[in-house]
């Protein structure tokens, strides 16, 4: 259940960016912003905080702590224009909650995770397999050395390279 909590952030983000696009857009063209830069602006903003909200809950990334800064500091700027650009004061709530939400969204997400393990945790492999008593226990291979294994005999099924298939 906790693995649905990533995807249904990043939906959460979708959602927000389709509005807060199309809200940012009528405000620059409202300031009378050209009309490349107010088609792209607004996309660079919302595609920042994509990069950064994956690379967030991306397993070992480094820089999480500037990712996580730079999310904040992007949405908070998005928040800012889309509440600027509400025609009443219900509307500017409702435009600026949407980006809210998304930042609640990937926070939870991002404190709950996907019951990842985490650093610094042990994971006891058997180095054997279990014995009755009196028998000499049989070592386990290594997981990468099964997974070569058969990714080797893969290969060999799939090649059409003769030396391969000997």
């Amino acid at each position: 259940m906790l693995k649905l909590v990533r995807p249904l952030a990043l939906f959460i983000m979708i959602a927000a960016m389709a509005s807060s696009y199309h809200t940012q857009l009528g405000l620059f063209r409202l300031w009378q912003v050209d009309l490349f830069t107010a088609v792209i602006a607004p996309f660079a903003v919302d595609a920042l905080a994509v990069i950064c909200a994956i690379a967030i809950g991306t397993k070992d990334a480094r820089g999480k702590t500037l990712a996580a800064t730079v999310l904040v500091v992007t949405l908070g700027g998005s928040m800012a224009a889309n509440f600027i650009a509400g025609a009443t004061f219900g509307s500017k709530i409702v435009h600026a909650a949407m980006v809210l939400i998304y930042m609640l969204a990937e926070l939870v997400s991002s404190r709950v995770g996907a019951g990842e393990v985490k650093e610094g945790t042990t994971v006891k492999v058997p180095t054997s397999a279990p014995v009755s008593p009196g028998t000499a226990p049989a070592p386990l291979d290594a997981p990468e050395a099964i997974a070569f294994r058969e990714a080797q005999r893969e290969l060999r099924k799939t090649s059409r390279l003769p030396s391969l298939n000997t």
